[in-house]
């Protein structure tokens, strides 16, 4: 099926409308028009319009878009450090951190000013992670048909419908365990880290088992998708492989005179399918980091604000805040390893898709 798509293609075709054919029939384009508004003009600024990527991108042109977008999230995360530690060193001046009943109280005076900080902003990139999570799920189920097409066009039909039914299955359960599991663990894991700091409860043993049970599971989740894709995807390619070579000595010797030929219209067009399947794939990764990239960055600034807030609370003896600040931390990594986990499934379905070989 896929070669004879691609031989209808290449029928009196030149090598770039082959190109721009392969690309609207395999529906590539409708993978830009799933994209958020916030990713498409991330990518606009890079000089990418379309799910084909060609030379229009330069590297200049790239870092100039992620070094303002870099710009536009450190703003918040400074003032909110500027503030800790003022807040941190106002305590000290006053003496509140003395050992006396006023100067527990004043202690945890200043750890609710530092929650008044980065609760809100922990919060808020919860949600952020939530859309972006949900907005991953869409391209992905916009883009799987499409490199699964490309595949079976490719002549990897064994490869392509094992990819399709693997990787939709995954994109499909990405929201479903985003809004039922991932999300509510998060928002847990903040109220337990802003219970522990303001009670006598002590939570920061079940905190850290949790932090660290989630960051195992999602690794484990994230490692077994991509063995698993790999190992399937390298044993079909030898199913495939082996059915082309069948279907070309057979054409070649059932058919006289244009047996050849058939043989050489299929080299002909591999190029021109490859150069679409690689940009497409390409164009995969790259929309699938750019999805990404702002959470991630802005969550990186939160935890470093954090960090930075716990080590300046270390250094004035203020135990109650250092402690919140900590949990604090832990919250964003946690925020992160989930992030970064969704990102890598993301990525590694196109990477499949672009460093594949076509059986033609």
């Amino acid at each position: 099926m896929g070669i004879l798509f691609l031989l209808s293609v290449a029928s009196g075709a030149s090598a770039e409308e082959m190109e721009a054919e392969l690309y609207e029939k395999s529906g590539a384009s409708g993978m830009y028009e799933s994209l958020d508004q916030d990713t498409q003009n991330l990518l606009s600024d890079a000089g990418i319009d379309s799910a084909q990527i060609e030379g229009g991108i330069t590297a200049e042109r790239l870092m100039t878009a992620v070094s303002q977008m870099l710009k536009d999230k450190l703003a918040g995360p400074l003032k909110a450090l500027a503030a800790l530690v003022a807040i941190i060193v106002i305590c000290k001046l006053t003496g509140c951190f003395e050992q006396s009943e006023i100067g527990e109280t004043s202690g945890m005076v200043g750890t609710l000013a530092c929650a008044s900080v980065v609760v809100l902003p922990l919060m808020k990139l919860i949600s952020t992670a939530q859309l972006v999570i949900e907005s991953a799920s869409v391209f992905l189920l916009a883009s799987i048909p499409v490199y699964s097409a490309l595949m079976v066009a490719s002549g990897d039909v064994v490869t392509g419908g094992s990819y399709s039914i693997l990787t939709l299955g995954t994109a499909n359960a990405i929201p479903i365990l985003s809004s039922a599991i991932i999300i509510p663990m998060l928002n847990i894991f903040l109220a337990l880290a802003i219970t522990s700091a303001f009670s006598q409860t002590k939570f920061d043993k079940l905190t850290e088992k949790l932090y660290s049970f989630t960051k195992w599971i999602l690794l484990l989740l994230v490692t077994l998708f991509s063995g698993v894709l790999s190992i399937q995807t390298l044993l079909n390619m030898q199913a495939d492989s082996a059915t082309s070579k069948a279907a070309k000595l057979i054409a070649s010797s059932a058919i006289p005179i244009v047996g050849g030929a058939f043989g050489d219209a299929l080299a002909a067009i591999k190029s021109s399918m490859q150069v679409v399947k690689s940009g497409v794939g390409a164009f995969g990764i790259l929309a699938s980091l750019c999805i990404f990239l702002p959470v991630i960055t802005e969550t990186v600034f939160w935890v470093a604000v954090c960090g930075v807030g716990e080590i300046a609370a270390e250094l004035f003896d203020a135990s109650r805040i250092g402690k919140f600040m900590s949990t604090c931390t832990s919250v964003g990594k946690m925020i992160l390893a989930v992030v970064i986990s969704t990102a890598a499934v993301s990525v590694v379905c196109a990477a499949v898709v672009l460093f594949l070989k076509g059986s033609l």
